[in-house]
Order: C-alpha cells, then structure tokens, then sequence
C-alpha cells in the first residue's frame, strides 16, 4: 500500500514556525549587540571620559582637540617658583618657542655654575588663568633631572602649601601623578634622552625628557584645574634640579561638555 501523505501539511507548518522563531531570535541577538557597541558618532573613544570618584559619574565629551595650555593660552599662563636659582628665572619654562641658550633657557635650583643644590623640595607652579582639563604633562629636563615629584592640581593658588589635605572643599589641592608610586611610574610615565650636556666630559645627556599621560579613565579627569604644580621632593643626580620646559596639554574648560557636579 502507498504511503500516506496526510501529515505533510502539519509537517511543513512544524519547520516553517521553527524558523520563524530562529529568525526572530537571530534578529533579537543582533540588535542587542548592536545597542551594546554603540557609541556616540564623530566622537573619538578618548573623548568619552567616564567619570568617577566623589563627584557624580557621567560621560564628557571634548568639543577640541588638545592643545599645548603652556605655549599657546593666548599669553596669560604665568610660572612662578620658590627659588630664583643661578639661571633664567622660572618664566623660561613655557617661552612659546623653546630656547637652546644652556645658559638662560633653563630654570634650575642650584646656587652656582657647579650645580649645587639649594637643600630641601622645590616647586614650579604654572597658573593658566582660566579652568583647564589636563592630558598630558611633558618635562624637559636637563642633565640634573628628578624622578622623585608630584603634580598637583588646585583651583586656588597652590604657592608654598606642601600637604594635600583631602579636604573636599573646591580650593582642595589633589595630586594628578606622584613620581615616588612605582605603579603610576609604570602606567603614566615615559624617559627618553636627547643630546649631550657642555657642562661634563662623561656621556651626560642634555635634556631628559618625561612624558606623563593619562589615559581618559583617570580619577582626576573628572575635574578642572587652575593652577599645576610640580612639587620636586629630590634630585636624583645630586645636583640642584633644572628644567628647560613644562609643557602641559589638554583643554580648555569651555571646551567640555558635561561636566559633573559636586553632589
């Protein structure tokens, strides 16, 4: 006898509905991973900070690329520092060109041509005039250059206070890099060395150059700054410090969107 062909119909409506239902579940996984990768267009990943800390998470979004705030703040950036020393005063540090003059391009905390230390820390504090976000911190160093420093950010000026309180008030001063945190060293900062110093006969390189990024993620980013200065705690030549250039990026506080507020 012939086989029947009465549950073909019902077969059929059996595969038809499972794919049906694989369809719908395939549509459903790509709109999830889609509403999963989605950021926001025309907006580079660096631009998105997410934001923490006690200060209310949120994202900004930079409306400008970074700038050099040392050489190109329309001429209201200011450096002072607790010693003259023997050479240019601390103003040379952020010239918009960058002098080559060993002599008068350069601040250094040192009583003579020998480069003796003038005992104790020293600072250089840049003030920007306005609010800035910082980015990255580029320190030209010359051959007497420290490792051991802290940068540090207030909206107040920040002079001979050499504590950072924790206060939580707006004029508090928080550290952005300490130089003495093997870890921080690790992640933020980059050497490299450029040039040989007139001042000695052994290999000795004229500037020493420390790049301190910070990546979007960092706790500091979450607010603006003022004034920055970098705290030098020790020498690590045993010479009195010196410095060709502070140059410090990022942007203008205008040019953030987003910004969180004090809770």
């Amino acid at each position: 006898r012939r086989p029947t062909k009465r549950n073909t119909p019902r077969r059929n409506y059996l595969i038809m509905t499972l794919l049906a239902v694989l369809l719908v579940c395939w549509v459903v996984s790509v709109t999830m991973l889609a509403e999963r990768s989605y950021t926001v267009p025309e907006v580079p990943e660096s631009a998105l900070v997410v934001l923490a800390g006690t200060r209310t998470p949120s994202k900004i979004q930079i409306r400008a690329p970074a700038r050099n705030l040392s050489r190109h703040a329309g001429g209201r950036v200011t450096a002072t520092a607790d010693v003259r020393g023997n050479l240019g005063p601390a103003g040379v540090v952020i010239q918009p060109i960058p002098g080559t003059d060993w002599i008068t391009d350069r601040w250094q905390a040192a009583s003579n041509m020998h480069g003796k230390n003038i005992p104790g820390a020293h600072w250089i504090q840049l003030d920007f005039g306005t609010e800035v976000w910082v980015e990255r911190v580029v320190l030209d160093w010359e051959a007497a250059y420290a490792d051991a420093y802290r940068l540090e950010g207030s909206l107040g000026v920040i002079g001979n206070q050499r504590t950072n309180t924790g206060d939580p008030r707006e004029d508090q001063i928080w550290t952005l890099f300490d130089g003495t945190d093997a870890t921080q060293t690790a992640r933020y900062r980059s050497v490299a060395t450029e040039g040989q110093s007139p001042g000695v006969t052994t290999k000795t390189p004229l500037h020493v150059i420390h790049t301190i990024q910070f990546p979007p993620s960092v706790v500091h980013l979450q607010r603006p700054l003022r004034y920055l200065r970098l705290y030098i705690l020790k020498s690590a030549m045993g010479w009195g410090v010196s410095l060709w250039q502070f140059d410090v990026f990022g942007h203008d506080a205008n040019n953030i969107d987003g910004q969180p507020t004090a809770p």
